[in-house]
């Protein structure tokens, strides 16, 4: 059984990899091939990691028959279908998930899309339910989302969602509520979200609350996020495995002792097996307010696998029971395998099982410490794979806050939601209780996460790092008695010492990540890192400077950055900056004009001012000393030179300030590679400026379909006919030019990780 899951499931990870889809006829082998492995022994491993990849590959192409057309991106059209899921409400919009039934545009409709995301703005959004029935007026585009080094994918979250398509409601577009469908579980979720809103809802941790009641987890700040984040203490607020145990375990004891009372009933059924009933009925409803997310549905097939070896008087084997969960997860989604919680849930409990139980004869405090040992050690190689850190806090922070939420907040969390229709009085004050509860963790928490030590930031490590930190893990956790145990050491040694490739002296490399509409450029020397610009800020609770800038520089291993440059003070540039200072030793700051930055060594960028790094020159080519003025001719101007040649990087320089430069530097603008001024306008890149800069390479920071239509055709035309190479960030994802002494190196990130789901 255990090997033959590893073998199915190491065939559904082999199929996320092609960057197509291969041909969907050979899925109908699947029946052949199961048959193969139940036959013949012999073939049974081979078969199981075909049948894997087949059944993988069938379910892919289910999702991607739901693909928009082309032609119907940016259209506005009709849509008539039903709200799905529990939808996520915000200050300015409510955000959700739309099952369309039938799409028109014009007289023409479409068999399309499946389910799809949407966002509904307005001074005050609807209140929409889950099953209500809508005609929406809507623009649609096919999913798309930054691709990165270290970034979150939400193409590919998208794509797990079973989602492949993205819009908004058109504000002067018609909507007619149609009616409603049966959707009792999310009904519920949703009646239960507004009770908790009314009793609790101006709480600073009220989204908390809610997040272990139903699993909303809207309400969570980015500043709560980052607290969670470096004490490895997230697992706490969802409706996890640890929740649904305990929920499970409080329904096995009512239902035994209530199934006892009678005395006579255990003559029927022993109250064990009615226990065990119970508690899959508590953690089954528990996981369904969670929305059956992957970690909840881990713990219910685990939980129901205990409770069936019970029914039938059998020990369960623990190892058997997470391989039997993971096979049941796999046949239900094998795409389970693209999120990370996936992993962390299911080596999370292997860990528990592999190197939690030693000790039985220490006291039960050195065990219940040695757990939470034991997951910092063996959670490393997978905390730096995803998000390149490893909270050094963790240990501490879970030892005191696991019994303290696990024990107290949940139930009066619970109690409290439970009790809030038919008791509101009480239920109310136990709500409090919780809020008073979770304050107080908080308050060890937060000086926890502040701590500089609090999180250790680790460079992405190569596959083969990780696997030797997987090993080197399994033998520190491995059971006394086994010999040459301290080896673990020197196996997981590379995963905290080894050095990410930089440049070499009098080298340079640019990368301009995928920020949407804006710009985010790093610039990096052997020992030095420049960072240009910060990228857009999209809401008060979203900016590239967190999702993107700051999982991009710990990824390559920069712990903090030498220099920050703030081109100029539009919004999509400086987005950002909040969350990169927040997150990120700065040691200098400059600005194209001046900006509110709490920094203590700001000072506006002017032309003229030069440094240089391991042998690589920096120049300020604008704006000029004594420029007064706003807006995008005030925008840094930056020259980087190293032995292979320049980068120029331009802000947002319209026309003006374009002849500003030629007049004043001439033939110095002579530059290998350009950041296309003002990301493409029509107002900037003169004909003039191009023949002075003369670019082999540009670079485009432009959004996916933004509303502008940057880069302008006619620009682009421009750069073609001075023979420049060109890179967009919205086609080639973050874009990488390596100038060292033998010369120019440019790749595209989405490009050279392309996946089948990926749309063009």
């Amino acid at each position: 059984m255990r090997s033959g899951t590893i073998a199915f499931a190491l065939g559904v990870l082999a199929a996320q990899w092609p960057a197509a889809l291969p041909d969907t006829r050979y899925c109908w082998l699947l029946p052949a091939v199961v048959l193969l492995a139940l036959r013949w022994p012999g073939l049974r491993l081979p078969a199981l990691f075909v049948a894997g990849a087949l059944w993988t590959l069938w379910r892919a192409s289910l999702v991607l028959a739901d693909a928009l057309p082309p032609q119907l991106e940016g259209q506005t059209v009709v849509i008539t279908g039903a709200v799905a899921d529990l939808p996520e409400r915000y200050a300015d919009r409510i955000r959700f998930q739309f099952r369309i039934d039938d799409l028109e545009l014009g007289a023409k409709r479409w068999n399309c899309c499946g389910t799809v995301r949407l966002d509904w703005r307005a001074d005050s959004p609807p209140v929409l339910a889950p099953g209500e029935r809508w005609r929406l007026h809507v623009r649609l585009k096919r999913t798309h989302g930054f691709s990165n080094p270290g970034g979150f994918d939400y193409e590919a979250w998208l794509f797990q969602q079973r989602i492949r398509a993205t819009g908004y409601v058109v504000a002067e577009g018609r909507r007619v509520r149609l009616g409603r469908e049966a959707a009792p579980v999310d009904t519920l979720r949703a009646v239960l979200r507004e009770r908790l809103q009314e009793a609790i809802g101006g709480e600073p941790l009220s989204g908390v609350i809610m997040a272990l009641a139903i699993g909303a987890r809207e309400g969570i700040d980015q500043r709560q996020w980052r607290v969670f984040s470096r004490t490895n203490t997230g697992h706490l607020i969802a409706i996890s495995g640890l929740h649904i145990g305990l929920i499970a375990a409080f329904g096995y004891l009512l239902g035994r002792w209530l199934w006892s009372l009678p005395a006579y009933t255990v003559l029927w059924i022993p109250a064990q097996r009615v226990g065990s009933l119970c508690a899959v009925i508590a953690a089954a409803a528990y996981c369904a307010l969670a929305g059956f997310e992957v970690p909840a549905q881990r713990t219910l097939i685990m939980i129901t696998a205990v409770a069936l070896s019970l029914w039938r008087s059998r020990r369960a084997r623990p190892f058997d029971t997470l391989t039997q969960a993971l096979a049941a997860v796999l046949l239900i989604d094998p795409m389970a395998v693209m999120t990370v919680g996936f992993w962390l849930s299911f080596v999370a409990v292997a860990i528990l099982m592999y190197g939690g139980g030693d000790g039985r004869h220490a006291s039960w405090w050195r065990r219940y410490a040695r757990v939470h040992v034991a997951m910092s050690i063996g959670l490393a190689p997978l905390l730096a794979f995803f998000f390149s850190q490893h909270p050094l806090a963790g240990p501490l922070a879970n030892l005191l806050a696991v019994p303290w939420v696990s024990f107290v907040v949940v139930p009066l969390t619970l109690a409290g939601t439970a009790l809030l229709a038919p008791l509101p009085f009480i239920g109310y004050w136990l709500l409090r209780g919780a809020l008073l509860a979770l304050d107080l963790a908080w308050r060890v928490l937060q000086p926890l996460a502040a701590l500089d030590w609090a999180a250790l930031v680790l460079p992405h490590p190569s596959p083969v790092v990780a696997f030797c930190a997987g090993v080197g893990a399994m033998l520190l956790l491995a059971p006394r008695g086994l010999p040459a145990r301290a080896l673990g050491l020197a196996w997981m040694a590379p995963l905290f010492l080894h050095a990410p490739p930089r440049p070499a002296p009098g080298d340079f490399w640019l990368t301009v990540l995928d920020v949407g509409q804006g710009l985010a450029a790093v610039v990096q020397t052997h020992e030095r890192t420049l960072l240009f610009d910060t990228g857009p800020g999209f809401s008060d609770r979203f900016d590239a400077g967190a999702a993107v800038v700051v999982p991009y520089l710990r990824h390559t291993g920069v712990a903090s950055i030498d220099r920050l440059v703030v081109s100029h003070g539009d919004f999509d540039h400086r987005g950002g900056l909040d969350s990169v200072l927040a997150q990120m030793p700065v040691a200098t700051v400059l600005s194209g004009e001046p900006l509110p930055i709490l920094h203590p060594d700001a000072r506006q960028c002017r032309d003229g001012l030069t440094w240089a790094w391991d042998a690589v020159e920096f120049r300020m080519l604008g704006p000029p000393a004594g420029f007064v003025g706003h807006g995008n001719d005030a925008s840094c101007v930056l020259s980087v030179r190293g032995r292979g040649g320049g980068a120029l990087l331009t802000g947002d320089i319209e026309a003006d300030a374009e002849r500003g430069l030629i007049n004043r530097h001439g033939a110095r603008l002579r530059h290998e590679i350009m950041l296309a001024p003002h990301h493409g306008s029509t107002t900037s890149s003169t004909a003039p400026l191009l023949a002075a800069v003369r670019p082999r390479y540009v670079v485009f920071p432009v959004g996916y379909r933004n509303r502008w239509r940057f880069p302008a055709a006619a620009i682009v035309e421009r750069y073609r006919r001075v023979r420049a190479e060109i890179f967009r960030t919205d086609r080639d994802g973050a874009v990488t030019l390596r100038v060292q002494a033998s010369g120019i190196g440019a790749e595209g990130y989405r490009r050279a990780h392309r996946r089948f789901w990926m749309n063009e």
